[in-house]
């Protein structure tokens, strides 16, 4: 087990990513949230490349590797609870892509890396989102269309500029609300 804040992409990666694994579910529905995935481990994806550590294939492998390990996980559940939530997998929500506190587009080769993941590996977890501004490149938008067209269901679309604005105005600062 790493000690410390993580240092490298392999470090974020179980650090930030495996965190959910850890708790045990057991009969109530809770689901796992992240913040923008692509936005964490993108500071960490660039010094290892500029160091030599890692590669755009190692990454991607390292990223497809953690969607099967989360599509392995199953609740833990009670009796009671089995009768309503029989299967069910416990909800791990990725989110890539949309602006950055600023205000900024967010998307970097990160937020292709992840959308690919999703289209190569096809299991129900982790559900992927996606949030779309105007401000992202028209690239991205194609590469979550192709995503869109291989039918999994994913990923989620969520308008950045949409849900910014009914965040702040629900009394909440814009740097917060993004």
């Amino acid at each position: 087990l790493a000690v410390g804040a993580p240092a490298t992409f392999r470090d974020g990666d179980p650090a930030g990513l495996f965190h959910p694994m850890r708790p045990v579910h057991r009969g109530e529905r809770r689901r796992l949230f992240h913040r923008p995935l692509d936005q964490y481990l993108y500071p960490f994806f660039l010094r290892d490349k500029a160091d030599g550590l890692l590669t755009d294939d190692a990454a991607q492998e390292l990223l497809e590797c953690f969607w099967i390990k989360l599509g392995e996980q199953l609740w833990y559940q009670t009796d009671e609870s089995a009768r309503d939530y029989a299967g069910y997998c416990p909800f791990h929500n990725l989110c890539v892509g949309g602006v950055d506190v600023n205000g900024n587009d967010a998307v970097n080769p990160l937020s292709y890396m992840m959308l690919d993941a999703t289209i190569h590996v096809r299991m129900a977890q982790p559900s992927l989102s996606v949030r779309l501004s105007r401000k992202n490149p028209e690239e991205f938008f194609h590469k979550v269309a192709e995503c869109v067209q291989t039918g999994t269901g994913f990923p989620a679309i969520h308008s950045d500029d949409v849900g910014t604005m009914m965040v702040m105005r629900k009394g909440v600062p814009s740097r917060a609300a993004r």
